[in-house]
């Protein structure tokens, strides 16, 4: 599907309700900072959605990460498919909880470009919600997320 099949596809999609939203956000795997987690968005829910890849209203997974102190984090997420990576403050929709969102990782060609998501985001003491995405609305496949700190210069 082209750019504008898949526009149409993602506006005409239907905000998640709340039960989806529940669904997503039902016992989150949690995150350790140096270590990859593997997965598949295929079969998951919808709901959550995203400022970037096309408001990312495809199956998400969300994970949670508790940052004891203020920390730079460093996401990668290297997919099967248009992988969409962001970062809330909690599992909700409100768009006010969202931290960041990355959808491609510019000039990243040799990780095969849209299939690379990548964020680096300061986070104070506290618990976020990191929620593995697709872009549009129809994208699942499989995936490797790393998370890590990012050394103090």
């Amino acid at each position: 599907a082209g750019p504008a099949c898949r526009l149409a596809q993602s506006l005409d999609a239907p905000a998640p309700t709340a039960e989806q939203t529940a669904s997503s956000c039902t016992q989150p795997t949690a995150l350790t900072l140096g270590r990859e987690v593997t997965g598949t968005t295929e079969g998951a829910t919808n709901g959550l959605t995203a400022s970037c890849g096309l408001t990312a209203a495809s199956p998400e997974r969300v994970y949670t990460l508790r940052v004891t102190r203020p920390t730079r984090v460093k996401l990668d997420l290297f997919s099967s498919f248009d992988g969409v990576l962001h970062v809330r403050s909690a599992c909700s929709v409100d768009p006010a909880t969202q931290l960041a969102c990355n959808d491609d990782v510019r000039g990243d060609a040799a990780a095969g470009g849209e299939r690379h998501s990548a964020l680096e985001v300061d986070l104070p003491r506290g618990t976020y919600f990191v929620v593995v995405d697709g872009y549009g609305a129809s994208v699942s496949g499989t995936y490797r997320l790393l998370v890590d700190r990012v050394a103090a210069p």
